[in-house]
């Protein structure tokens, strides 16, 4: 039956990955249930039978990812086997996916931040100037990586010391957040935007970021430039401009900011999704409890 189901799958054109990784996943099933249940044929196996593999599966630390697509698995084979007319009920519809745990925002230590802001060499001329201004901002902000790309001069009100993001809600209507600037971080901004008129003249653009070539940035310009940078700081596997974002919002909570506040600045819809950053927050409090309380 393994193999009528998966000349099926076949044939509604699924690619060569998804039908070798439901292939792997049966007759990875299919030994479970000739060694524990000494059935031949999967096709007979119920309700609990499948539910044991799983529940095995959960006591070997298999991956959430990779059982739920075998549950995924299971439930196509016994739909097709249902349509087929070759079982009656499917023994795996009432199997719901496992709950994927939320990983964790990775993010960059404060003091290893500030050494790359305060000690870090940048090159000379305009792209040393854009190099600095990409790190200070991304981290200095919070904004996101799409954000930092689409920014436009007009958006930075110097005056006021605040950029403004254009954005769209669900209902896909125009509105904008604001985000507080650090004075320097505008003085930078005011050197880098006098060095590109110097060197490229009158744009035809309005874009603050620009390739070597004048033009609008990229998002893999973005990438290599804070890659290069934190690597020199750094030794974490992830090193991309949404980490900076993630120590943004990390280090702000773990000062004391007011998690609403922080929601507003980076332009989250929920507070559950802001709530995210506050675990470091935990932690620093949970070492103030243990250093200070006299029942720690």
């Amino acid at each position: 039956m393994i193999k009528s189901f998966l000349k099926h799958i076949l044939a509604k054109r699924y690619s060569q990955n998804t039908i070798t990784s439901y292939n792997h996943d049966l007759q990875q099933f299919s030994t479970y249930l000739q060694e524990i249940h000494r059935l031949e044929e999967p096709e007979h196996a119920d309700h609990n039978m499948i539910r044991s593999w799983v529940l095995q599966l959960t006591e070997e630390k298999a991956n959430v990812t990779s059982i739920n697509r075998k549950i995924a698995t299971l439930k196509s084979f016994y739909k097709y086997l249902q349509n087929q007319g070759f079982i009656k009920k499917n023994p795996a519809q009432r199997l719901k996916p496992m709950k994927v745990p939320k990983k964790a925002p990775v993010f960059v230590e404060e003091e290893k931040m500030l050494q790359l802001l305060n000690t870090v060499q940048y090159p000379a001329g305009i792209e040393g100037l854009r190099d600095k201004f990409t790190i200070e901002i991304l981290y200095g902000t919070g904004m996101r990586l799409s954000e930092l790309i689409n920014l436009q001069i007009q958006h930075v009100d110097f005056q006021k010391l605040k950029i403004r993001i254009p954005e769209k809600n669900n209902l896909k209507k125009e509105k904008e957040r604001n985000i507080s600037v650090a004075k320097p971080l505008l003085e930078l901004l005011q050197q880098y935007e006098k060095s590109k008129q110097q060197t490229y003249g009158k744009l035809v653009h309005n874009h603050v970021l620009v390739t070597d070539e004048g033009k609008q940035a990229y998002p893999m310009l973005i990438y290599r430039t804070v890659k290069k940078y934190l690597q020199l700081i750094t030794d974490q596997e992830k090193k991309s401009p949404h980490v900076l974002r993630h120590s943004f919002a990390t280090h702000l909570l773990n000062k004391g900011a007011d998690l609403h506040e922080v929601k507003d600045m980076l332009g989250h819809t929920t507070l559950s999704t802001t709530q995210a950053y506050s675990h470091n927050s935990l932690d620093q409090i949970k070492e103030i409890f243990n250093q200070a309380h006299p029942k720690a």
